[in-house]
């Protein structure tokens, strides 16, 4: 059952991973922002299709956090949603701790899109 529930976790978390970027690409085509350019597109129809896989992402997120039986105890109860949100609040702590500071975005690394005097980020060890 372990082993259930583990995959069980890692799907949940590629699907919110999933909804995430879907999310992202949703919002630059209803703000009407360039995508970057890439071999393939889905045309006229792409706004739609984004649409409906997040919104599908995000019906599946939420039915998957309630519990498979029913009466709930503490050994049979869907824990994901718990660890969900405490991933989520450590991760933003984290960040604002010590990533905020230290972390250079990807798209700073893009040609013609880098910020004056940004360089590849430094290993700590070095």
């Amino acid at each position: 059952m372990i082993s259930i529930g583990q995959y069980c976790q890692s799907l949940l978390s590629s699907q919110k991973f999933t909804n995430a970027t879907t999310g992202c690409v949703l919002l630059k085509r209803i703000k009407g922002e360039p995508l970057p350019p890439a071999r393939w597109g889905l045309g006229s129809y792409g706004i739609y299709i984004n649409a409906f896989g997040f919104f599908y992402c995000a019906f599946i997120i939420v039915w998957s956090c309630f519990p498979s039986s029913l009466p709930i105890g503490l050994a049979d109860a869907n824990w994901s949603p718990l660890v969900w949100v405490a991933t989520i609040i450590f991760t933003i702590a984290y960040y604002y701790a010590y990533g905020k500071s230290r972390y250079t975005p990807p798209v700073d690394f893009v040609e013609g899109h880098r910020a004056a005097g940004v360089t590849l980020q430094q290993s700590s060890a070095a």
